[in-house]
């Protein structure tokens, strides 16, 4: 979670459009791209493996559970 975190921050930084991708022409290789619009929302596509998106959607759930408990 902490890596999470810390990959929010920097990225909240920046307004820029950003991508992570595997190798080059490989439409089956994990990506990420996010950007930042102008009310400053945050934008995500991802495409993992199935148990890596698994893992990912429930740290992401836990995140969100997280912050809807510090909103109450």
């Amino acid at each position: 979670m902490e890596k999470l975190v810390g990959a929010y921050r920097s990225a909240a930084k920046s307004s820029v459009a950003r991508s992570v991708s595997g190798q080059s022409g490989d439409a089956t290789a994990p990506s990420c791209t996010w950007h930042q619009d102008d009310e400053g929302m945050f934008e995500f596509r991802i495409r993992l493996a199935p148990e890596d998106g698994a893992v990912l959607a429930r740290t992401i759930e836990m995140i969100a559970e997280g912050l809807n408990d510090q909103e109450r």
